[in-house]
Parts: C-alpha cells; structure tokens; sequence
C-alpha cells in the first residue's frame, strides 16, 4: 500500500482537501467545543499528512544522492517561518492593548518558546490543553508547529541515516520507531496525559504513520473497488471522530489511532491505480481545496483571533463567533496571498540568505521584547494599582492549600500520601472528602474551621469518584486505592462528595453514594459552585476598567449552575442523601459574593476557590450548622 519507495508523488488535490477538513475541524471545535467535541483531532491529520508529505520529498532527494540538510531546512522554513513570525508580531501588539499583567506575562513566555519551536515544551510543563489555564494564551495551538518542526530536525537525519547505512531495512525499521513512540503513547497518556499530548516522542508514531505510506510500507492494489472502500470507511472514521471523541477521553494513546487510521486510509486510496476515489474526487472539489491552501494560515489565526476576543469580551456568544470566523477567514486568506506566498517556491524572488536573516531578526526582537516584558511581569504600569491587584489573582497558587503531589492527583503531579491524607485520628469523627478539584478546593477552609473534625482527603483533577472507574490511570488508581482498600479496612464517620457536577451526573451519583453507604453512615454531596465565563478577578478587573457594575452579572453563569442545583436539591433527598447546596450559600438569594474581607476575589478562576474563599465558605456552613 503506497507509492514506491523514493517515489514523489505529484501535486494532490484531495490532500489539499484533506488539509481543509483538518483545519476546519479544529477551528470548529475550538468555536464550540461542545458541538464538535472531537475536532481537536485535526492536529493529528496533519501529523499524518506532513509525515507522508516530507517523506516523499526526503526519499526522492536520499535515493538520488542528491540530499542536502540545509536545502530541506529552507523549505520547512520558508513555509512556517514567515507567516508564523507576522502573526505572531500582530498577536503581540493587540495582546498589549487587552491583556492584563499576568496574561501578558503568560502570552510573552509563550512567544519565547514559541520563537525556539519549543512551545510544546512549555505548555507540557505548565497545564493541559483542555484546561483553563491554557485557554487563555493566545500562542497554546503553536505547540503543533514544535512537534512539526522537531520531526522536521530529526527525522531527515535519521532517514539519511538508515537509508545509508541499512537500505534494505529503511521500512522496517521506520515501523520500529512507529511502534516504539506509539507504545510510549499508550504507556504515558495513562500517567502523564499533558505530556503524552504535546510531547514529540509520543506522537511521533503519528508522523511515522505517514512516511510510512510515502515509502510504500503497504502492499499496493490497483482494485478500484478496494480503494473506493478503503477511502470511504478513512472518511467514516474522520466523520465519527468529530463527535465520536472528546477531550474527557483518554488521548492521545490508542485513541488517536482512529483519525490517524481515517487519515492514513484517504491518503492511500488516492496514491495507488489510476483515477481519484469518490472521496478523492470530493475532497478536490475546488472550494474545499482553497480552504485548504489557506489551512497554515487559518490554523495559524483561528486561536489568537478568538482567545483575544474571549479575553476583550464579557460573555461572548454564537453571534460574536460567527463575524469572528468571517475575520479569521478574511486574516487568512490575506496572510496566505500576501506573506505565505511570495517566500514559498523555487521561483521565489526572496533567497535563502534572506530567509534566515528575517528569522533571526525576528527571533532577536521577540527574544529582546519578551525579555523586557517579562522581567517588568507583563508591564503592569499600564494600570492602576486596585486593577493589577486584582489582576494577580490569574496567578494565584493553589498547591498549597489544595495539597498538590500529597492529596490531590493532578497530571503532572501524581503524587498521593496516605499517610498524610488518610490518617485516621482517634477521639474526632473522620470525614473523608473525596472529587475532583472542586474537592480538593474546599479542604483548606474545612480543616481550619472544623478543628473538632479529621479531614481526610482523596482527590484527583477531572475525576469522579465513581464505582469501577476506567480512563487515566491518576482516576481509577485513586479511586479503586480508597473504596477497595482504605475504605473496606477503615470505615469513617462520613463521606463528602464534591466535583464539578452536570445534569447528567444525577443518577450514577446516586448509585456511587448508595455503594459509600456500606463505608460511612452519612454521604453528603456539596453542590456545584458558581462559574463565571472567564476568571473572576478578570472580570472584576474589567468592570473597575470600564467602571461598569454590570460586567459581573454579565459574565456570572447563574442560570445554568441553578438549573443543576435545583435539579440535585430536589431529586437527592428523594435518595435519603443529605445535599449542601454551594449555590445557596455563596449568592443567597441570586446575589453572589465575590469578594472576602481584604476585597480579594473569592474565586481565582472560573470557580475555584481562594484559601480565604474556602474558610469563608466552611464558616457559612458552620454558621448555617449544615456541617458537621
């Protein structure tokens, strides 16, 4: 299956199509995630077509004698650099007009990384991609850019080599490396999934996938009834992902077979016989094709375009996103037109020396400008004092208090400590606090206040806590460790349940409190927090910006965390289990505190309480004698 090996494929229309829904695809998930759940997986089609691609391209150049390291570094180079540097220069001057101190911050160290094609590094070490620290910088999707430009490094390399030296072995062992990054996939997504997603080794298979097929490591076919086949069920798979996966599922791993899969199955079906598949043939359909020309730059300007908006923006809606993509398609097309393609091609009037040094002095400016911007902590002189303040909240650490690596499992701290964290006391009851963060949040304030009373704590980040868990290994560890293990030898006095709940938690979580009643007399569920649409200390800080008292209502999602509360309160006591309605206690009758004492935020994201917010909130439930 494939093109002979060193074989260049000539120009193809439907990869340019395949490019498009790729692009699309992920530029539709990140404007509604919840309408295309799995579009992120478009990444992973690149991944595929860039490894056929470059393939081709190497194995012509190698089985010629003819290869030249620095003449295949300027192709890459005239193809990423230019546009990546002009958006990025753009991004960087609106980011000075709309970001607060600590997201400048954020936004420059991502340009530095970024500059160095080390951005998956970067955001591998800080948070996840689905997480809500990293919807907020506007240079997250370059992390691709660096997995790319990382294979474009090694791999020439490696390939040159092997084909030197083990000619009769390039495919054999090209399928080692697939299998070994793969397995490694497999292996870290279970116990480090941020760095199973941006991290090259561990999606290097998805590339190998493609050079695969460029080196015609499967058996051809020239049955036409087979490739229309094989590239309907490669397009089946490309359209199952799209809602078939979600960012709550274990990915990459295994699951990323399947786009890859879907991906690999297109590209074989129109490199083999003579004349285009129906799926070929759709795919080279001229409207498709132009999306795809332009799909480098589209992915380039979709997130900074929609992220600067997000953080401009109050409560942005389908109507905001709507002219918003009119102007990502509009940027990219004349990105495309008029910085992509006057460096890209042999007839090219600019040269190579030219290449490298407009890149360098890119990377210069950015390296000088980041440095100051970061070293001045994202130039907080543009604000007032009350406004940077409250704007330092977007950095608040919560490790302390939540217990990070002790008692609450994150992906990149997986250390838990029983001895620490399910220590029974003798002479006060024990109650064991179990969830997500939305757990893990509420400890810090109910050991201060209730000192009559032994928290124990056991919470992990996205996880609940349910009967027979399966999916990443920091979840069902957890949680098999304390209902099978602690809790069939050391039954406590009560358990407190608390994640960041939904409609569609009700019945499975009367089953799990039904199954903890043979452990404590008493379960109690703590009802979800109130969220806002984007941090509260960000709002506060446009509302002090614009002096609009209206920013806060606005950007507060009371409607829809009351239909959940309402839903829990009336269904639950129907269980016989106790309910403490977080709704309640923190905006008593629809009105929402937001501030302690020192008139600092309660919450230092969308929801998540501050230390102070958290004693504050154990105070109301001791002076409403909800707990103990």
């Amino acid at each position: 299956m494939g093109l002979p090996a060193g074989v260049k494929s000539p120009y193809r229309p439907d990869i340019d199509g395949l490019r498009a829904f790729a692009v699309v695809a992920v530029v539709f998930y990140h404007f509604n995630p919840s309408r295309f759940t799995g579009g992120f997986i478009g990444v992973d089609v690149f991944f595929v077509i860039s490894g056929f691609l470059i393939t081709g391209i190497l194995t012509a150049d190698i089985d010629k004698h003819r290869f030249s390291i620095l003449k295949f570094y300027e192709r890459p180079a005239r193809r990423i650099f230019p546009a990546l540097f002009f958006v990025i220069a753009l991004t960087a001057i609106a980011a000075w007009f709309v970001l607060l101190p600590h997201d400048l911050y954020e936004f420059w160290r991502g340009v530095l990384a970024t500059s160095f094609f080390v951005s998956n590094l970067l955001f591998a070490s800080d948070y996840g991609y689905f997480v809500g620290s990293a919807a907020r910088n506007p240079l997250l999707h370059t992390w691709s850019l660096a997995v790319e430009e990382q294979f474009y490094v090694a791999f020439p390399l490696l390939l040159w080599w092997i084909t030197h030296y083990f000619p009769r072995h390039r495919i054999r062992l090209i399928w080692t490396v697939a299998v070994a990054s793969f397995l490694y996939s497999a292996y870290l997504v279970r116990v480090e999934q941020s760095a199973a997603f941006y991290l090259a080794p561990s999606r290097a298979w998805e590339l190998a996938l493609g050079s695969l097929l460029a080196l015609g490591a499967f058996p051809a076919t020239s049955r036409r009834s087979v490739r229309e086949g094989l590239g309907l069920v490669g397009a089946c798979l490309l359209i199952f992902t799209l809602w078939g996966i979600s960012e709550d599922m274990v990915f990459p791993g295994p699951a990323a077979l399947v786009p890859c899969i879907g991906a690999a199955l297109i590209i074989y079906a129109g490199s083999v016989g003579a004349g285009g598949t129906l799926v070929a043939r759709a795919l080279s359909m001229r409207p498709i094709v132009s999306v795809g020309l332009i799909s480098y730059s589209l992915y380039l300007w979709h997130w900074p375009v929609l992220i600067l908006y997000q953080h401009y923006a109050i409560a942005p809606d389908w109507r905001d996103r709507v002219w918003l993509l009119g102007v990502v398609f509009g940027l990219s097309y004349l990105t495309w037109r008029f910085v992509e393609q006057p460096f890209r091609g042999q007839d090219s009037p600019i040269r190579s020396r030219q290449i490298l040094v407009y890149s360098t002095v890119a990377t210069v400016l950015f390296t000088i400008f980041g440095g100051a911007l970061i070293s001045t902590a994202g130039s907080a002189w543009r604000f007032q004092p009350e406004i940077v303040r409250m704007a330092d909240f977007l950095g608040y650490d919560d490790a302390g208090p939540t217990r990070v690596g002790k008692c609450f499992v994150t992906s990149e701290s997986r250390g838990f400590d029983p001895a620490q964290c399910l220590a029974l006391a003798t002479g006060k009851p024990n109650y064991l606090l179990v969830g997500d963060s939305h757990a893990a949040h509420l400890w810090f304030g109910l050991a201060a206040v209730f000192p009559e009373v032994n928290f124990l704590q056991a919470t992990a980040s996205g996880c609940k806590p349910v009967i027979n868990p399966v999916g990443v290994d920091r979840c069902t560890q957890l949680i098999n460790d304390v209902y099978e293990d602690f809790l069939n030898k050391h039954p406590v006095d009560a358990i407190l349940i608390s994640v960041r709940f939904s409609n569609n938690d009700l019945a499975p979580l009367a089953a799990i409190v039904q199954a903890l009643r043979k452990y404590a007399p008493r379960v109690v569920v703590l009802g979800p927090i109130i969220e806002y649409s984007k941090p509260l200390p960000e709002l506060m800080a446009q509302g002090a910006m614009s002096q609009n008292s209206s920013v806060l209502a606005e950007g507060r999602k009371y409607e829809e965390v009351a239909a959940t509360d309402k839903a829990f309160k009336t269904a639950l006591p129907q269980y016989g289990i106790s309910y403490i309605s977080m709704l309640d206690t923190i905006c008593p009758a629809a009105e929402c505190i937001v501030v302690d004492a020192q008139n600092d935020p309660l919450q230092f994201d969308y929801g998540h309480l501050t230390a102070r917010g958290s004693i504050l909130v154990a105070k109301w439930w001791r002076e409403q004698h909800l707990l103990p």
